[in-house]
């Protein structure tokens, strides 16, 4: 089973800024949404097809730890254009609440 670490949201904005300096750009840290002591340090780069976009991670210090080597951890870097409150816009949240139940007949 694998073990989800963390998830880093990169703006679509930055990356394609940073790939855009020819060859590959200096990593850049990114804090992660659940734990922020937690950081990866990714890279961006082009390629020669216009609408692609090479995302590279360098290095992550202080990363949560996972079940002691049962498991293969990994992290998920999100490049996505984000809305006002700088989340992407096609985030879902789900909310626990109550379910409808019928009572029995």
């Amino acid at each position: 089973a694998d073990d989800l670490l963390g998830r880093a949201v990169v703006p679509f904005a930055t990356a394609w800024r940073r790939g855009a300096a020819g060859g590959s750009s200096a990593a850049m840290p990114f804090k992660l949404r659940a734990d922020d002591k937690a950081v990866l340090y990714v890279g961006f780069e082009r390629t020669p097809r216009p609408d692609q976009l090479i995302a590279y991670i360098e290095k992550a210090d202080n990363l949560p730890l996972g079940d002691a080597g049962r498991a293969d951890p990994f992290v998920v870097v999100r490049i996505a254009e984000l809305d006002d409150f700088g989340e992407p816009p096609d985030r879902s949240n789900a909310l626990a609440g109550r379910a409808a139940v019928t009572e029995p007949a």
